[in-house]
């Protein structure tokens, strides 16, 4: 004859569990389970047959705050089209700076240009006559000969003269040198000034929360999904 199999201390503890949860079970009464039955019922038919359009405004009350978003959105409209002409008029007022700036930098640059050109020709004129004078210095040197002397004092005057253009166009070269850069830094002014201009413009108007509802519902209305 087999022996019984004796219980672990394992099975003795599941076994025990399973005897309270059977007797916690048993004592709920049927009053409370039939309340939780009912709750749990409710909520399912609730979440079924809820209709959330009948929830949303209707009937006059409704048209009434409709019409009113909408008179306040004809405001926003108007704004907005003002908003985009004073955009468009300060824009190309913009642009034309700009293009004023660029043509300017574009004459300077030409300008520049043409006072090198004449700095170099001067640049030659004077070492011709002075080179001239001094060959005439040295072989004709005679006190005596006013015609002589006479030439030379005009050959000199020519120089001088020429020094003097020299120097005009050198400074002017200087000027238009240093108003280039300005003419850069004006332009990248009148930029940055388009780029605020439009960013300032363009915020858009805050409006409630029930006047985008309105504007929302009036587009379904109009337009029915």
């Amino acid at each position: 004859n087999k022996r019984p199999a004796e219980s672990s201390p394992g099975n003795k503890s599941i076994s025990a569990h399973q005897t309270m949860a059977n007797s916690s079970a048993a004592r709920v009464t049927p009053a409370k389970r039939q309340k939780t039955t009912n709750s749990q019922s409710r909520t399912s038919q609730i979440s079924e047959s809820t209709d959330w359009n009948t929830l949303l405004p209707s009937g006059n009350e409704f048209k009434k705050i409709l019409k009113a978003a909408l008179v306040a959105l004809a405001r926003q409209i108007k704004r907005f089209e003002q908003l985009l002409t004073s955009i468009n008029d300060k824009h190309r007022s913009l642009a034309a700076d700009k293009r004023s700036c660029y043509s300017k930098k574009e004459e300077l640059a030409k300008s520049l240009e043409k006072a090198q050109e004449s700095l170099k020709d001067v640049e030659k004129s004077i070492a011709t006559n002075n080179n001239v004078l001094i060959a005439l210095e040295n072989v004709y040197n005679h006190p005596g000969d006013k015609e002589f002397h006479t030439f030379l004092d005009k050959r000199r005057k020519t120089i001088s003269e020429h020094q003097e253009m020299y120097t005009i166009v050198t400074s002017q070269l200087d000027r238009s040198s240093a108003e280039l850069p300005e003419t850069e830094g004006e332009i990248e002014l009148v930029t940055m000034s388009s780029v605020a201009n439009n960013i300032n413009n363009m915020i858009l108007p805050i409006w409630t929360p029930s006047q985008y509802y309105c504007i929302v519902k009036g587009c379904i209305l109009y337009y029915p999904i």
